[in-house]
């Protein structure tokens, strides 16, 4: 009897140590999963971080790339000149120079926004660099040689014929193309907050599309800030309403 209560200790004695090696393996073997996973996530933020690096070296442009031939535009925040870029040539662009010296070009909202979303009904954004003497940042774009809806509505006003300046059939053309490029930017989670006739430019072809992005702002910063209405240049005027809850 004793002989079998022995046999039985043992028995128990080496089942409970298995048990106890295969839990620490599986344990360890779980261990080594999340080591690995927190390795390749390790990677791909390096892997994210070194393609955001690039992105940006590959935005910034150099002042003597640019050469601006004369001024088309301004406003409170900038100033816009019609110019040329090097690696386009003879190919017209807009160069917008910023008024704020304290201005920089990856932090400065509209940049951010303009690097991330391309699409049709948005004005091309080609880069960003710095006017070293005036240290001031300017962006370069597609130059839209129709200029702003807003100055062709007031000419086509004072024109004395504004139906013919103006039909309806353009007049819906153009509300298409702003509606399509807002809403790709609503697609986006993005607020434009500025929408208006002065920031809507025409291309030669007639197209309408959407510039100024400097007051643009993401549905997840303005729902960190709370922010219900924009008074825009202090005129209280609600451009946009936005519920937060």
């Amino acid at each position: 009897i004793l002989c079998i209560i022995a046999l039985c200790l043992i028995i128990a004695s080496c089942y409970q140590i298995f048990t106890y090696r295969k839990k620490q393996q599986i344990i360890l073997s779980e261990l080594n999963e999340k080591e690995n996973l927190l390795l390749q996530k390790d990677i791909e933020l390096r892997e994210e971080k070194i393609s955001v690096q690039k992105a940006q070296e590959g935005w910034k442009i150099q002042e003597g790339e640019i050469i601006m031939s004369k001024k088309i535009g301004k406003g409170s925040f900038s100033n816009v000149y019609v110019g040329t870029w090097s690696p386009l040539k003879n190919v017209p662009v807009a160069i917008k120079v910023m008024n704020d010296q304290n201005a920089t070009i990856f932090d400065d909202s509209e940049t951010l926004l303009l690097q991330r979303l391309r699409h049709p009904r948005l004005v091309l954004f080609f880069g960003t660099g710095i006017l070293k003497k005036e240290n001031k940042v300017f962006l370069v774009s597609e130059y839209m040689s129709g200029g702003d809806l807003m100055n062709f509505i007031k000419k086509a006003a004072s024109s004395g014929d504004y139906e013919a300046m103006y039909p309806w059939k353009k007049r819906v053309k153009d509300a298409m193309d702003i509606a399509e490029g807002m809403n790709f930017l609503h697609s986006q989670e993005w607020v434009h907050r500025d929408l208006k006739s002065a920031n809507i430019l025409i291309h030669s072809n007639g197209q309408c599309k959407i510039t100024d992005f400097g007051l643009s702002k993401s549905l997840q910063e303005i729902s960190k800030e709370k922010q219900t209405v924009y008074n825009n240049n202090k005129k209280k005027k609600k451009e946009v309403v936005i519920s937060v809850t």
